[in-house]
């Protein structure tokens, strides 16, 4: 915002932001109080209580805050109420930010209203699904996968690209590059709010010229101006992890593309977040889609979040990827509907591996890129009157209800010790000489598609 209209936000802050010094064992805010303002904490220290007969809490919580944390942002958001208490441990300094001034300031710019709206309701879904087991309850010092990064990638793709070519405009003049010329390459719904901006003297900025404004359009990462003021790349991803009884999960080893080859890629199932997506929702679409076999077995436990810095990637700028892994449980009777038809035959499970996985079998993923879907046993398989009247008798199943493919997926149960070992390129190679030896048949991947019927959206 800062970055597109400049004046407007300067203006915004003078109206909507104040700074309050602090006595020592002054209190902020109290408990089952309405909150009206967030705080973001300039200088001092502070302590925040929580009391079981105000908070969902057993017995008294008491944290440290400290500078740069931000406070009851739920208040920008939501009608909320303080669930703990603020109170100076010495001499402090607040920057207040007053809800009701800032609804009222985002309402002059179309752009900042179409962000606001679309980040607070993002917010929101996040704040009234945090709940026991899977997270803790709301408090005034944040929420479950509630900061900026972790809510960009569920925006729209409107949304994203505006921040992120914002973002990428800053970047390449910080590196001395001048802006490109010629036509905007905002995206068509991001400009037709941009262009109407225009109160304050603001402008539309054309991003310049980068590699990243490619991924950016095509969802593959996320380029934002960090509150520290510098511009990174961010890549989220969503895994599931699986376990078995016996203390193995779910790997997956290797994949098999359009043109029928097969490439080695260990890792855990994965997906990225869709528009209007919170976690849980990405966890349970991949259960549903590519791991429906085993969906009804499940039971969702914790999620963690695993980052990993770079701190000057290829593209010449701070790169953080975040993998959000999904722990589930499988039930101990049951391994999966069908997988036990479509494993992966002796003699290459045999091969010249030294692992001990002895079950690998082949999952058939449903390609279908909006909307959920409903599976189940039935499918017109591959190789039929409609098929081969299309002179190809080895088509993946084009089902009636949208003409939908699939993408074929060799899966197997490992121990901790064996996935890591598996991840290694001398693993990885083994593996991709043991498949070229004996390659799948299609009848195998035929049965992994027949246990799938996708219907429409």
């Amino acid at each position: 915002w800062t970055v597109a209209e400049q004046s407007l936000v300067q203006w915004g802050c003078h109206q909507c932001m104040s700074f309050k010094l602090v006595g020592d064992q002054d209190t902020v805010f109290h408990s089952n109080t309405v909150a009206v303002a967030a705080y973001v904490v300039v200088g001092g220290s502070f302590v925040y209580t929580q009391e079981p007969d105000t908070s969902k809490v057993f017995q008294r919580v008491s944290e440290e805050v400290y500078e740069e944390m931000l406070l009851s942002e739920a208040a920008l958001w939501s009608h909320w109420s303080h669930v703990g208490s603020l109170e100076a441990s010495a001499l402090g300094e607040l920057l207040i930010i007053s809800s009701q001034d800032l609804a009222r300031i985002v309402q002059v710019s179309p752009t900042a209203t179409y962000i606001f709206q679309r980040y607070g309701a993002a917010f929101y879904a996040r704040m009234v699904a945090a709940r026991p087991p899977m997270q803790s309850y709301p408090t005034d010092l944040g929420i479950t996968w509630g900061t900026f990064e972790e809510i960009l990638p569920s925006l729209p793709r409107a949304a994203r690209e505006l921040v992120g070519y914002a973002a990428l405009d800053v970047f390449v003049k910080e590196q001395g590059a001048a802006a490109a010329a010629g036509p905007s390459k905002w995206p068509k719904a991001a400009r037709r709010h941009m262009e109407k901006a225009d109160s304050f003297g603001s402008s539309v900025m054309a991003p310049a010229s980068h590699p990243l404004e490619d991924e950016v359009k095509n969802g593959k990462c996320i380029v934002m101006v960090t509150a520290a003021g510098t511009v990174e790349r961010f890549v989220s991803v969503h895994a599931v992890r699986m376990w078995r009884h016996d203390r193995r999960y779910l790997v997956h080893l290797a994949h098999i593309d359009p043109d029928g080859e097969l490439e080695v890629d260990v890792k855990l199932p994965g997906t990225k977040q869709r528009e209007g997506e919170i976690p849980e929702d990405t966890a349970k679409r991949l259960l549903k889609s590519w791991l429906r076999p085993f969906s009804e077995a499940v039971s969702m436990l914790e999620a963690q979040r695993f980052v990993t810095v770079k701190k000057v990637s290829k593209h010449g700028m701070k790169s953080t990827y975040m993998r959000t892994v999904h722990e589930a449980r499988l039930a101990p009777d049951l391994n999966g509907v069908g997988v036990d038809d479509v494993f992966v035959p002796p003699s290459l499970r045999d091969g010249t591996s030294d692992y001990s996985w002895k079950d690998a079998f082949v999952l058939a993923k449903p390609e279908l890129d909006q909307g959920d879907i409903t599976l189940s046993r039935e499918v017109r398989q591959p190789g039929t009157a409609a098929a081969a009247s299309e002179g190809n008798d080895s088509a993946g199943p084009d089902l009636e209800s949208g003409g939908v493919f699939f993408r074929y997926s060799v899966c197997a149960w490992v121990t901790e010790s064996e996935f890591e070992e598996l991840v290694s390129d001398t693993a990885k190679q083994n593996l991709a000489d043991e498949f070229s030896q004996e390659p799948l048949e299609n009848e195998l991947l035929m049965q992994a598609a027949k246990n799938y019927r996708v219907t429409g959206p």
